[in-house]
Formats: C-alpha cells, sequence, structure tokens
C-alpha cells in the first residue's frame, strides 16, 4: 500500500482519532500535490455549501466522518497550493451546513474552530446546545439555526462585536436568550415557544427588527407554563423600527396565547412597522399612543374593541383589523389622513369609515361574504 492509498484509508474510516492520524501524517508530509489530489473538484459554492468529489461522499453513517476530514484538510491546506480559491481557509467566509441525522454531535464543534474569518454561518439539524463552540469565530455577522433541537442557550456570543443578525428556527428546548451579541440587529426567533422572557435584549439597544413567530403554546400544555408573557426586555431597544409577534396556527381564536403586556413597546418611538396578532390575552394596547412613527399595523384577530389607541398614529398609511370581531367603533380612523390600505375583514358594521373614505379622497368597496366584510381601499 502506498503512501496515498494509506492516507486515504485513514480518511475514510469511521473514527475520528483515526481520521486525526491521518490528517497528522499529510501534514507531516507537506506534499501539495497531496492536497491537490484530495481536494481536486472540491468547491464552497456562494451559497456556503461545500461541492464534495467522490472521495468525500458517502453513506449517511460514513457521511459526518467523510465531512469531519474534508474539512480538517482544508483547515491545514497550504495557502500555495493549487486547489479552488473558495476552500483556500483565508477565503472562507460563508459555511452552510445541512446535517443528517446520522452526523454526530460534535461535528460543528470539531470544525468552525480552525475557520476564524467566518461572516455567515447556516447549521442545520445541529446537535449542538450552546453556542460556546464558536469561541474562535468573533468575525461572524449572521448566524441562522434551524432544526437544532437540543439547543439550550445561546450562550458563547455575548462578545460577538460583529454579529448583528441571529435566526433560531425550531429550538423548542431554549428557555431564554440571555447573553445576547450586544450589537445584533436583526433577531428571528421562529417556534421556540419555551422562551420565557426577552431580558437578554436589556442591553441591545441597537435592535432594529425582532421577529417573534409561531409563540403560542399547545392545547395539552400548561397555559400558565413558561412560556413569553411581556415585551418587558424591548424597553431598552429605542432603535426598534419593526415587531412582528404571531404565531403560525392556521385557528384565529385558538386558545394558547401566552402574551398578556406589551407596554414596554411605548419606549421604542422609531417603530415604523408593527404586526401583533392573535394576541387574545394583551387586554391594554395603549403602548401603541406613544408610537408616532407608525406607518404599518396589523393587529389581526384579537379582542380590542375599539381602536382609541390610534389617535396619535397620524403617518399610519397600513392597518388591518381583520377578525378583530369585537371591535364596536372605528370613529378614529377618521383623522388618519395617510391611510391608504385598509382591512378589516369580518368587522360587522364598517360604515363608521364613510367620513374618512370621502373627506380624504379615497374609495372603498365592502363586499357581504357569509359574515365578513372586505374593504379595499384606493387612492382616486
Amino acid at each position: 500500500m502506498n503512501e496515498q492509498q494509506k492516507i486515504k484509508t485513514f480518511l475514510t474510516t469511521r473514527n475520528f482519532n483515526t481520521i486525526d492520524t491521518g490528517i497528522e501524517l499529510i501534514r507531516s508530509l507537506e506534499n501539495n500535490q497531496l492536497f491537490e489530489t484530495l481536494l481536486k473538484d472540491i468547491i464552497i459554492d456562494q451559497n456556503g455549501f461545500i461541492i464534495r468529489n467522490k472521495t468525500f461522499i458517502g453513506t449517511g453513517p460514513a457521511q459526518p466522518f467523510l465531512d469531519y476530514a474534508l474539512w480538517k484538510i482544508i483547515s491545514i491546506a497550504p495557502q500555495n497550493a493549487n486547489i479552488d480559491k473558495s476552500i483556500k481557509i483565508k477565503n472562507i467566509t460563508h459555511i452552510n451546513m445541512e446535517l443528517s441525522y446520522h452526523q454526530k454531535k460534535d461535528l460543528p464543534e470539531k470544525i468552525c474552530k480552525y475557520f476564524t474569518n467566518l461572516k455567515i454561518l447556516i447549521l442545520k439539524n445541529a446537535k449542538i446546545t450552546d453556542l460556546n463552540f464558536l469561541k474562535n469565530n468573533k468575525k461572524l455577522k449572521t448566524i441562522f439555526l434551524e432544526d437544532c433541537s437540543d439547543l439550550k442557550d445561546i450562550s458563547g456570543i455575548e462578545t460577538f462585536n460583529l454579529l448583528n443578525k441571529l435566526i433560531i428556527i425550531n429550538a423548542k428546548k431554549i428557555k431564554n436568550i440571555d447573553g445576547m451579541a450586544k450589537n445584533i440587529k436583526y433577531l428571528n426567533l421562529t417556534n421556540c415557544d419555551s422562551i420565557s422572557n426577552l431580558n437578554g435584549l436589556l442591553d441591545c439597544s441597537k435592535l432594529e427588527e425582532l421577529e417573534l413567530i409561531g409563540f403560542s403554546e399547545t392545547i395539552e400544555s400548561n397555559i400558565n407554563s413558561n412560556s413569553l408573557k411581556s415585551f418587558n426586555g424591548l424597553k431598552n431597544c429605542t432603535e426598534l423600527k419593526k415587531i412582528v409577534y404571531t404565531d403560525n396556527n392556521s385557528e384565529p381564536y385558538y386558545p394558547g396565547y401566552p402574551l398578556k403586556n406589551i407596554d414596554a413597546i411605548k419606549n421604542c418611538k422609531k417603530l415604523k412597522f408593527v404586526i401583533l396578532n392573535k394576541c387574545h390575552s394583551v387586554k391594554n394596547f395603549d403602548s401603541i399612543l406613544k408610537l408616532n412613527n407608525i406607518k404599518s399595523l396589523k393587529i389581526c384577530n384579537n379582542k380590542i374593541k375599539n381602536l382609541n389607541f390610534l389617535q396619535n398614529c397620524l403617518k399610519l398609511e397600513v392597518l388591518d383589523i381583520k377578525g378583530c370581531i369585537k371591535i364596536d367603533n372605528v370613529d378614529c380612523i377618521a383623522d388618519l389622513k395617510n391611510l391608504t390600505n385598509l382591512n378589516m375583514t369580518g368587522i360587522k358594521d364598517p360604515h363608521p369609515i364613510n367620513k374618512w373614505a370621502t373627506g380624504n379622497g379615497k374609495e372603498y368597496t365592502n363586499k357581504k361574504d357569509v359574515e365578513k366584510y372586505q374593504i379595499r381601499i384606493k387612492l382616486k
């Protein structure tokens, strides 16, 4: 067996220690041609996915070991080797790993630490519990985690001064966002419905967009459980321009909606776009009175009875109150001079908006469909 065959045997085994032995052998040989042979046709595409050659493609159980070997070889490849520029370590700024159920728990931990120029990291199905494995990746600007079902917290990114975008989808074990990077500007938490508070955002004064999606509780869960009940953690987020709170349940009056208090958004005076759907337990929307810059407000399927909290929202252009069937007074709409888009589907008697529609050069039509009204507004 020649040296190259011996190395391939090491690299294709299903044992990390044996693979490491092969990696050290490659390193010791200091042979650029060996790297060029092993990494022939390997590239990282524009979306951060690694394109493998035949040597590093295997069955489901074998793939995590082959991936580990491949990434380790890339991490030690000489910069003057004749390999694709996309896999030269200084150029690797974007990694996208979509892992299978066969992937080992520590695969991202074993790989990411070598790529210190990373700016974008996307992990799907990774068996991680926190983000401490990213301690060497402080140049990261975007982290996207999807279906990382074992994730319990985000510890490890608090000192990441360049991180401005964090997206976490389907992480039902995470209970808080303590340790949030202080310069975060965009945060999306989707189906992370065990999060009980937003206190991790108290020091995140630069936050501009927050999306909280899928925070409803299931019928089987305890309505008094530690689910998100208030926006108190947002009181210092004075740069916030957009907030979305909604769920993925198709039933408009699904019973489990734990959010009760949105008062803290009164401090977010730069808010322009607000979506607060199905907040059935929120009884007071008066904090919206402080949002003088709001342009778009969608508060569908809520139990509000009037729109008095809109009286200071004179810049409002879009209003969606679809499904708010308890509303019995919409008189204040007449004062919304900039309003051009209005959805009142489900409101029993929309006629009080006549004054607004005619007085501002706008037209509307309402069509009765069973028990629903659809109001469409357009400029003349």
